[in-house]
């Protein structure tokens, strides 16, 4: 059932800019960065808070999942980008920081 009023209210995926959202380790939450436009901003955290995206024990459980496959060894991070993006992305970005951080220490 399509619910009209709540089409003004959450981001349509089609309009989703690159990185508007990232996934932080270790508790997977799903979170908004500063590239979602102003005008766009309220619409996001909206979609995040009634899609329950961002913290909701089912959708962390799943994403926990696919973190604890690739943790195991038993998906590489090629195969991660496939299937959880942004969890993928998330590792990166903590292997580019641990890197920066032991090159400089």
């Amino acid at each position: 059932m399509r619910l009209p009023w709540l089409d003004d209210q959450v981001l349509d995926p089609f309009d989703l800019g690159e990185d508007w959202f990232e996934i932080l380790l270790p508790s997977l939450q799903l979170v908004l960065t500063d590239k979602i436009p102003v005008q766009q901003r309220q619409k996001a955290e909206f979609t995040l808070e009634r899609l329950r995206l961002r913290d909701d024990e089912r959708v962390l459980r799943q994403r926990q999942q696919w973190y604890q496959l690739y943790l195991d060894g038993d998906l590489t991070l090629q195969g991660l980008e496939k299937k959880a993006p942004l969890i993928a992305r998330a590792i990166k970005k903590q292997q580019q920081a641990s890197h920066w951080r032991v090159n400089i220490f």
